[in-house]
C-alpha cells in the first residue's frame, strides 16, 4: 500500500511541474488581440527608433505577447494604445506610465516590474530588450 502511495504521489507531483513548465515556458497570447506591432521609441535623448514590439517581460523571458500587466493585477492591451508616455520609475521595480489610448482617452498605470522589459525586432530584424524605464514615450503606429 505504502509505495502505490508513493508512486501516485510522485506522478501527480511530475504532472504539475510539467503543466507549470508548459505554461509558463511560452509567453501569453490572445487569438483575439493583435501582436507584432510596429512603434516608435523615443529613447532620453530625444532619438528615435522604430521597431516591432514582439511582447513583454523580465530580462530572463517574455510573458505576453499581447498584453502587460499593471500593479493592481489588471492588464492593458496592446492594441488598444496609442502610446505610453511620462514614464517614470526607478532602475528596477514598477513603473508608473500614461497610456494613450486609441479611442481618444488616456489613463495612469503602473507596470509591474516583471513587465518593464520590451522585446522587439529592429529594423534590420535584430531581435533585442529595452528598458521600459530606459525610454521617454513608445508610440504605436
Amino acid at each position: 500500500m505504502r509505495p502505490l502511495f508513493r508512486t501516485t504521489r510522485l506522478a501527480a507531483i511530475g504532472t504539475l511541474c510539467l503543466i507549470a513548465t508548459v505554461s509558463f515556458a511560452r509567453p501569453h497570447n490572445d487569438p483575439a488581440h493583435r501582436s507584432a506591432l510596429p512603434v516608435t521609441l523615443t529613447l532620453t535623448d530625444g532619438a528615435q527608433q522604430t521597431a516591432i514590439l514582439q511582447g513583454v517581460g523580465c530580462k530572463e523571458s517574455m510573458c505576453s505577447r499581447v498584453r502587460a500587466q499593471e500593479w493592481t493585477w489588471d492588464s492593458f492591451w496592446f492594441d488598444d494604445i496609442a502610446s505610453i508616455r511620462h514614464i517614470s520609475g526607478g532602475r528596477s521595480g514598477p513603473l508608473q506610465v500614461v497610456l494613450g489610448l486609441k479611442h481618444g482617452g488616456e489613463r495612469p498605470a503602473t507596470v509591474i516590474e516583471t513587465n518593464r522589459i520590451l522585446y522587439v525586432t529592429d529594423a534590420h530584424g535584430r531581435s533585442r530588450t529595452v528598458d521600459l524605464g530606459s525610454l521617454t514615450q513608445v508610440d504605436f503606429n
